[in-house]
């Protein structure tokens, strides 16, 4: 039924569009905390007091490192760590829009095209990503997409055709076509 499965990749959009909004909103706040430990790492003092507390714990001599190579490690972890997320907040932006194509072209077959495959390119990068709710959402709306693509169009208000069955009656008379006429 064309109706009931535009529904189901309405719904299904709105769902990706939120999570995909709060994965970027929550993104957008990791990048800025990690934003914030890369600044006060930059600080002479604070890497000085940071250098200072791990020499005199006696752990990293154990390891073979100063204080300043731990430092340094911690400032590379941070850049990974945001490397990661603004990588989140891109992909995340695919599945965004994804979703909104999704979202406004419900019920439109001849635009449903372009939202299939803004579909299949949204799971692909939230795979990539790690944001597998988003993508199995993703998924499952380019199935429904496709099955409204390729549904009969029927107008608005009109009822769906359905297919006719024509039962198997035994011992009803048939009738022979005849040659002539009498």
């Amino acid at each position: 039924m064309q109706n009931q499965n535009a529904r189901v990749v309405r719904n299904l959009s709105i769902a990706a569009l939120i999570l995909s909004i709060l994965v970027i909103l929550g993104s957008l706040i990791s990048v800025a905390f990690l934003g914030l430990g890369a600044a006060a790492l930059n600080d002479p003092s604070v890497t000085a007091a940071a250098t200072y507390e791990l020499e005199t714990d006696g752990t990293l001599e154990s390891y073979g490192l100063t204080g300043e190579d731990a430092v340094g490690l911690t400032a590379f972890v941070l850049g990974l760590g945001g490397m990661y997320f603004v990588w989140a907040i891109i992909c995340s932006i695919v599945a965004l829009v994804a979703a909104i194509l999704g979202m406004r072209n419900y019920d439109k077959v001849d635009k449903l095209g372009g939202a299939f495959g803004w579909a299949i390119a949204g799971a692909v990068f939230s795979f990539l990503c790690g944001n597998l709710v988003i993508m199995i959402l993703l998924i499952i709306s380019a199935v429904y997409i496709n099955k409204v693509r390729k549904a009969p169009m029927v107008p608005y208000g009109q009822p769906q055709p359905q297919p006719v069955y024509t039962p198997y009656q035994q011992g009803a008379p048939t009738q022979q076509p005849t040659d002539r006429q009498q």
